[in-house]
């Protein structure tokens, strides 16, 4: 298997490849096409970590940039179901509207402190922190 089949089962486009092993992006696509081939001590290398990442052993690391992008849309999908508990028509549809409100509350915390963003539950939004969570994030 070459390393584009490798990287392509890990999930990983070029340019993320390129940013987690700090290789060219450009050399990257040169062993793609096949132009070029790595040394293979390199490769097997590149390989073993592939498969690592591919079994879920390793966590790919994000930039600040993309954990705040996560929280920023975990926190926009959160009070927009927190907005459609406004607009239901019957008691049913706004439980419904509030227990799905509830599970990306729930998505948002659990997240948050797996990639970092909270190092602590106390610091995760409640209820009515999205807004301040925001406000925030946007400042950035």
């Amino acid at each position: 298997m070459s390393i584009k089949e490798h990287r392509k089962s890990a999930g990983l486009t070029q340019e993320e490849f390129s940013r987690l092993f700090e290789i060219p992006l450009d050399t990257v696509k040169n062993w793609d096409s096949g132009r070029r081939n790595p040394p293979e001590w390199a490769e097997k290398l590149i390989v073993e970590k592939l498969e690592r990442i591919k079994e879920g052993n390793m966590k790919v690391d994000l930039t600040q940039e993309d954990v705040s992008k996560i929280m920023t849309a975990l926190t926009v999908a959160k009070m927009g179901a927190k907005d459609d508990i406004m607009t239901a028509k019957s008691q049913e549809e706004k439980e419904l509207r509030e227990s799905t409100a509830k599970e990306w509350e729930d998505a948002q915390w659990e997240i948050g402190l797996k990639l970092g963003y909270y190092t602590e539950p106390e610091e995760a939004p409640h209820k009515d922190g999205a807004v301040d969570l925001m406000m925030e994030l946007l400042k950035d």
